[in-house]
């Protein structure tokens, strides 16, 4: 086979993993086989004790490591084009929240990447949405809707469209997080 034939064999069996992974494994309701499935595609960057709700959708699995006992909830998107996703352990992420690595860039009309990084006992609400080159510090919660554009320190919580700190987390705070109520 040539350079050429191997390189488009390349791309076809990228492209076939990915449409078995958002369309057909995403939306098995097995949570275990979900689980056994991804951890095998990212070569198992992806701890065991993780759930992860139907519908998830991964773009480049290879580029997602999350930590045990992470919640995925349902219609998430990963997004590992650009760069990697880094999820601590004890994250929960609420129903269709989005990660991304990889955006528009505005000034060339091209794309620009930036890895992202989540913290230990972090709570990310419903439909918040991280941007690239974040990094959302522990014992962090993100509300829901909130648009994350720059990295988070530990121990806040952020609201709003970008999102800007609304409340310093005490450690009596952080124990009454429901970030254990699924394991």
């Amino acid at each position: 086979m040539d350079c050429k034939a191997n390189f488009l064999m390349k791309i076809f069996f990228k492209d076939l993993i990915f449409f078995l992974l958002n369309e057909v494994v995403s939306k098995i309701p097995s949570r275990k086989f979900r689980i056994a499935i991804f951890r095998l595609c990212s070569g198992n960057k992806i701890n065991r004790s993780c759930i992860f709700g139907l519908k998830v959708r991964i773009l480049n699995v290879q580029n997602i490591s999350i930590g045990s006992k992470s919640n995925i909830n349902y219609e998430v998107i990963l997004d590992g084009r650009g760069s990697e996703i880094t999820i601590d352990s004890n994250v929960d992420i609420g129903p269709r929240a989005t990660i991304w690595t990889l955006q528009h860039d505005c000034d060339n009309h091209g794309t620009k990447s930036a890895p992202v990084e989540i913290g230990k006992n972090v709570w990310i609400g419903s439909g918040a949405t991280i941007l690239p080159g974040v990094s959302v510090g522990s014992n962090s919660v993100i509300a829901a809707q909130a648009i994350v554009t720059k990295s988070i320190p530990r121990n806040v919580m952020v609201a709003g469209n970008p999102a800007k700190i609304i409340k310093k987390i005490s450690r009596s705070d952080v124990d009454l997080l429901p970030l254990r109520r699924f394991r």
